[in-house]
């Protein structure tokens, strides 16, 4: 999403420097609480060690990814309100951030609704695959052309380039997004008066359907706005911050409904074995009857 940026009135610099302060306090509050539910929710209070096995998992490191490039994003926005002699460098850098964080949604997600994909499009999952694995390369040539004008400072052919790659890396980010939400909805709809105990593709799907509107919008505000960096940057940011924040609670829905589970089972084996108990005692000790 590399924009040049337009001069901004003083008052609104103002405006959006303090919107711009909210939003990043609430992506480091969000940063902060999923760095504490891993390490003191999943893993210390199971009774888990602290390894890097054992907290970096793929969904974990995808979720740090995101709150981290997030966090990065905002304050770099700060850093161009303030100081506007550091826009070159910095806007190459926001592209970069831009597109971990659609890679790392993407990643997530994929990864999270990978089952769902597989029973909404059972003939399309092998290509599905294979797309997402060239996806990040496709949205990171989105900083290339800002790349080159920094270092060689010529952009009049480098931005009709990079308007393109824009556009292409809009279209995929854009189409995944939608194929998830179907996907969700889909799913839902399919299941609906399906009582299961296990039910961790309804929460993926629920969370799943309202972390793509976010998405779906963040790209949407891009489109319209895109010749005003002001604008669109204020409505994107806010739509990666729900959608991190949705994110993070299946996260914890996901965690807690695994911990019932696990709690649900362990019930059952113990009701079990008593019941094993109680018929074996009465066997034993069944009173002879002497005719």
């Amino acid at each position: 999403m590399g924009q040049r940026k337009t001069k901004m009135p003083t008052t609104f610099q103002a405006m959006e420097f303090e919107i711009m302060i909210c939003l990043l306090i609430a992506s480091v509050m969000e940063l902060v609480f999923l760095v504490y539910f891993i390490v003191v929710e999943e893993t210390w209070k199971r009774g888990h060690f602290l390894t890097i096995s054992e907290i970096g998992t793929p969904f974990n490191i995808a979720l740090l990814i995101i709150g981290g490039s997030l966090s990065t994003l905002l304050s770099l926005e700060l850093c161009i309100i303030r100081f506007e002699g550091a826009f070159n460098a910095i806007v190459v850098a926001q592209d970069v951030l831009d597109a971990t964080i659609q890679i790392g949604y993407i990643f997530y997600s994929y990864e999270r609704a990978k089952g769902i994909l597989e029973h909404i499009f059972p003939f399309a999952t092998t290509w599905l695959h294979r797309f997402l694995s060239v996806a990040p390369f496709l949205l990171y040539l989105e900083a290339i052309p800002d790349i080159i004008i920094l270092a060689s400072g010529e952009s009049s052919r480098l931005d009709d380039i990079g308007q393109i790659l824009t556009i292409i890396g809009g279209t995929i980010g854009i189409t995944l997004d939608i194929l998830f939400l179907y996907s969700f909805m889909r799913f839902l709809w399919l299941t609906r008066q399906v009582k299961t105990p296990d039910n961790r593709f309804q929460i993926i799907s629920r969370y799943g359907i309202s972390s793509s509107v976010f998405m779906v919008l963040a790209l949407a505000m891009f489109a319209v706005f895109s010749s005003d960096h002001s604008h669109w940057f204020l409505g994107v940011t806010i739509c990666f911050n729900f959608a991190f924040l949705v994110l993070i609670l299946m996260k914890v829905s996901l965690h807690y409904d695994k911990m019932r589970r696990m709690k649900n089972t362990t019930i059952s084996a113990l009701q079990h074995q008593g019941t094993k108990r109680s018929t074996h005692s009465t066997e034993i000790y069944r009173p002879t009857i002497v005719k």
